[in-house]
C-alpha cells in the first residue's frame, strides 16, 4: 500500500462528482487516480473462491476489474462515489466492492509493498460518498450502516458521506475526507 496514493472510484451517473473531487484534491501533492465506472465491463463475483485457491489472488472472470483492483490495493485512501440505490451502492460499484473482498480478507495483506498471506490490511482510509435524489431516511441509514460495517470488517478508517445529487458542495466533501 502506498499511503500517498488516493484512488477515487465513481459509479455510473456520478462520475462528474468524482471528477470534481479529483480536481479539488489535485493540488495536495498526493498521487491521485480517478476511475469512472461509466462504460466499464465489471462482471459479478460468482463466489467460486478461485481467487483464494486455484488462481491465488486473481479472479478467474476477466473484466475491467483487472485494471481497477491494483489501484485500490495500493491506495492509502479510497474514495467511492456512488448513487444510493435502495440503501446500497450502484450496481457497478457493488460489483467492484464484491471483488475487493479478497483484498480485505484477513488472510492477506501488504508488507514492504508486497501482498503477503496472513497480515490484515490496516491504515486504509475509506470514504463512500453516497449521492441521493430524495432518498428516504431509512435508505440513508441503511447506506451508512453498510459502509460502517465494511469499514469495520476491513479494519479500515473512514466514514460514509451523504450528499444530495443536485449540486453537492465539493469543498465540504473534501473537508469531511480531511483534505482541506
Amino acid at each position: 500500500m502506498q499511503k500517498n496514493r488516493i484512488t477515487i472510484l465513481s459509479g455510473e451517473n456520478v462520475s462528474g462528482i468524482g471528477q470534481e473531487i479529483y480536481n479539488g484534491l489535485i493540488n495536495t501533492g498526493r498521487d491521485i487516480k480517478h476511475i469512472s465506472l461509466e462504460n466499464t465491463d465489471i462482471k459479478p463475483c460468482y463466489a467460486c473462491r478461485s481467487c483464494e485457491t486455484k488462481t491465488y489472488l486473481r479472479c478467474i472472470v476477466r473484466d475491467n476489474a483487472d485494471i481497477i483492483l491494483p489501484y485500490l490495493a495500493q491506495s492509502g485512501t479510497i474514495i467511492i462515489v456512488t448513487q444510493i440505490v435502495y440503501g446500497s451502492y450502484s450496481l457497478q460499484v457493488k460489483r467492484v466492492l464484491d471483488k475487493i473482498a479478497l483484498l480485505i480478507d484477513t488472510h492477506y495483506g501488504f508488507k514492504n509493498g508486497e501482498l503477503i498471506k496472513g497480515a490484515k490490511p490496516a491504515g486504509v482510509q475509506f470514504y463512500a460518498v453516497g449521492v441521493h435524489h430524495h432518498a428516504s431516511g431509512e435508505e440513508i441509514a441503511a447506506f451508512q450502516y453498510l459502509i460502517n460495517e465494511l469499514i469495520k470488517i476491513a479494519n479500515w478508517d473512514g466514514k460514509p458521506i451523504v450528499v444530495p445529487i443536485g449540486s453537492p458542495d465539493i469543498n465540504s466533501i473534501i473537508k469531511e475526507i480531511g483534505y482541506e
